[in-house]
């Protein structure tokens, strides 16, 4: 992906060995650069060399106008049949709270400007009714965000932000979360990313389709100008029809695990991915069996075949046919085990005695915990 400046789709369908091929692949990390994989299963955790839900602030890093941007996207991404997802008194009332709790060195964070808002009704500062309403409104939108996950940040982001963890992976847990807080953290992620202009920095998107619905996204955006700050992106989804036209021209690196059927119209016909590729009156006239016409990759299990399209010169003096277009068979192995000497919140819990039920309730900050918390909250940071 690096050498030559590329983006990934990794397609498939489920239980095919997207996940396993991604795991075969943090084994070699190169050294020069951090990855990042948003794990929305918590399925790589001992795959990474760190592995937790790492809270992440936006307000720490993004002005009022990127973090409010962040917000209706994702608003939108949840709603989308509503007209907008904030009236423009919704956005004034969050850039004036915002601006409020900054010139007071106030805590800037979704939970700050809730709070200030709620006292700013309760003591008359807001005493319109259009005020009031304006303020429930928003109060009641910035709820789903309104977490510990967007609190305080750990410090293994800004180590990250700050090259620091080069030739490492970090494992970003969000399986605990609702989808609309998974959303806003990676695209909040995504925002700092760019906002600080991060560099050398492999990010990897699971079901990555859904960042695509609004066109010009902020997936769409990082993507396309990330080549340019050293930022690529392993993105996997089901199918490549769920993602834009335009990512698939402008990438140069595929790999396709096998689909039985891309539409209802093949499942009528019986045809089944292979089958609709070679086109039906081919198959039909000459009256092959599908054993053979099919594609090598679709003859054993957790089997790929990796399309790619060199365009690096120095990678391309490397490869013995010299040809700048290639199909390779890849073979992920299923029998990979995790890792025993990665940092996970699991390993830092049970050292300081903390039930993992209480992380996911309250975060770090349980005063019956919180000692403890203190331990694993620096426990997770450290190699």
């Amino acid at each position: 992906m690096t050498l030559d400046e590329t983006h990934a789709l990794v397609f498939g369908s489920i239980g095919t060995g997207k996940t396993t091929l991604v795991k075969n692949a943090l084994m070699s990390i190169p050294c020069d650069y951090t990855v990042i994989v948003f794990d929305v299963a918590g399925s790589y955790e001992g795959f990474t060399d760190y592995h937790a839900p790492y809270p992440l602030n936006p307000l720490d890093y993004l002005s009022d106008l990127d973090a409010l941007d962040v917000i209706e996207e994702v608003l939108t991404m949840r709603f989308p049949r509503l007209p907008y997802a904030m009236t423009p008194a919704m956005e004034y009332m969050f850039m004036r709270a915002y601006n409020e709790l900054v010139g007071q060195d106030g805590e800037a964070s979704i939970s700050g400007i809730i709070r200030h808002l709620e006292e700013a009704v309760k003591s008359g500062a807001l005493a319109r009714e259009d005020e009031v309403n304006s303020a429930r409104g928003l109060v009641r939108r910035l709820s789903y965000f309104n977490h510990w996950l967007f609190g305080k940040t750990h410090p293994i982001i800004n180590r990250l932000i700050n090259g620091e963890l080069r030739g490492k992976s970090v494992g970003i847990d969000l399986s605990w979360f609702s989808p609309i807080q998974r959303w806003f953290y990676v695209l909040s992620f995504l925002a700092v990313l760019n906002s600080m202009q991060v560099r050398n920095v492999i990010l990897v998107v699971d079901e990555a389709h859904l960042y695509f619905r609004l066109g010009e996204s902020t997936l769409t955006t990082s993507v396309r100008v990330g080549r340019n700050f050293g930022r690529y992106f392993v993105l996997i989804t089901q199918s490549p029809f769920d993602i834009p036209r335009e990512f698939i021209s402008m990438n140069k690196l595929f790999i396709e695990f096998p689909i039985m059927y891309y539409s209802a119209e093949n499942v009528v016909f019986r045809e089944r991915g292979f089958r609709a590729y070679f086109g039906r009156n081919e198959f039909y006239d000459q009256g092959k069996s599908p054993t053979s016409i099919m594609p090598p990759h679709w003859g054993s299990p957790l089997t790929a075949v990796m399309h790619l399209h060199i365009t690096s010169r120095q990678m391309l003096e490397t490869m013995p046919e010299k040809t700048p277009h290639l199909e390779l068979r890849v073979e992920v192995n299923p029998e990979m085990s995790p890792r025993q000497n990665t940092t996970t919140l699991r390993r830092c819990a049970e050292a300081f005695n903390v039930p993992l039920r209480v992380v996911s309730d309250y975060g770090f900050e349980c005063p019956k915990y919180r000692q403890l918390l203190e331990g694993v909250w620096e426990c997770i940071g450290r190699p």
